[in-house]
């Protein structure tokens, strides 16, 4: 089994009110994206290839040290747009999608999110009392049936609790034919990463879940106020 990772760095990050690409926003004197190549080289991949968009020249002079397959995303049209652009490079037998606005991801999630996927499809979720904004983990009987966005959820759908991470790992195989696929109709007309579920749920593919177990390895950083506490957690535990 060996492993491809591709980190999605393309947005601007309104947000955070800046003309710097967030990903190089700074947690604890390091940039954001850092932390999560750092995560990605202790998985001892084969590739580790990063989506950039905006200023992505900014980006690689940031990073010119790290040994990285750099993807240009011409426009930003959605994650399942932006993986895309990787499929060329997946040399790995399975694939893992990180976030480069994602810094805290634990190690160990990743690693058993790996292991659980084998040949398959696996999706790092999250049980959140708040879900509100992120996708969800749709079931019946258990089983996943697919990943419902926040904005084409129904009042039922809403109330689910089981969250997607947006973080997953896949047989890099079967990634390439689902993402062939996917269409943009939905109320973003953007191409959604999280429809290959469905695809793979028909083409009768193991689908598997992890749980991560702590909120801030899950969480993106998208405003400076949220830099800022970020910031004083993580310094508190190197305390």
């Amino acid at each position: 089994m060996t492993l491809s990772v591709v980190i999605l760095a393309a947005g601007k990050g309104t947000r955070m009110f800046s003309e710097k690409p967030k990903v190089l926003h700074e947690l604890s004197n390091q940039p954001l994206l850092q932390y999560v190549i750092n995560a990605a080289k202790n998985l001892k991949p084969v590739n580790i290839n990063v989506v950039v968009g905006y200023k992505s020249k900014l980006i690689e002079q940031e990073f010119s040290k790290e040994d990285i397959n750099w993807v240009v995303q011409k426009e930003q049209l959605g994650t399942g747009d932006a993986v895309k652009y990787t499929t060329s490079f997946l040399e790995g037998s399975q694939t893992l999608i990180l976030y480069g606005d994602v810094p805290l991801i634990n190690i160990n999630d990743l690693t058993k999110l790996i292991q659980v996927s084998e040949n398959g499809l696996g999706i790092l979720t999250f049980d959140k009392r708040n879900p509100k904004g992120y996708g969800r983990i749709k079931r019946t009987e258990g089983v996943v049936e697919g990943i419902i966005e926040e904005k084409d959820c129904s009042i039922t759908e809403k109330k689910i609790t089981e969250i997607n991470t947006g973080i997953m790992c896949i047989d890099s195989s079967k990634l390439n034919n689902w993402l062939s696929q996917i269409t943009n109709n939905n109320s973003q007309k953007e191409y959604y990463l999280t429809d290959i579920v469905a695809l793979a749920k028909k083409d009768n593919t193991k689908i598997v879940t992890h749980e991560a177990k702590n909120e801030s390895t899950i969480s993106g950083i998208n405003s400076k106020a949220e830099l800022d506490c970020y910031g004083k957690n993580n310094e508190a535990k190197k305390e």
